[in-house]
């Protein structure tokens, strides 16, 4: 692919040698930028869990995180399911900081997320 269009780089990066994740636009790569991308399982059996997924950035970055549903091709908010004719919701969380991606849950269970983190800072 030729190296020509329309890029902008941040201050401390060259406009000429930074890669396009460094950059802050570039015409080349339209859309969001995503780092990492990935599953991470958290299981609570004491009412609730935390996972991480470690960014290695120095900022809290923006994501999209989603709940995956068990055997289905699908993500979701919540997942609720009737026992006994009882309706028992799992609730989820997410959050960045500058460390990690963090997903929570409350209610006994797993659930598995489907995260990406994003280039963009969340602020």
């Amino acid at each position: 692919m030729a190296n020509y269009g329309f890029k902008v780089s941040p201050p401390g990066f060259d406009i000429k040698t930074a890669t396009n994740q460094q950059l802050a636009f570039t015409s080349i790569a339209f859309g969001i930028k995503i780092l990492i991308q990935g599953t991470v399982s958290v299981t609570a059996t004491t009412g609730s869990a935390t996972g991480t997924v470690a960014h290695g950035l120095a900022y809290a970055p923006a994501f999209i995180c989603f709940p995956k549903v068990a055997g289905l091709n699908a993500l979701q908010i919540n997942e609720t399911n009737l026992v006994d004719g009882e309706s028992d919701t799992m609730f989820t969380e997410a959050w960045s900081d500058t460390t990690n991606l963090n997903v929570a849950i409350t209610n006994n269970g797993t659930m598995v997320f489907k995260y990406y983190i994003l280039v963009e800072d969340s602020e």
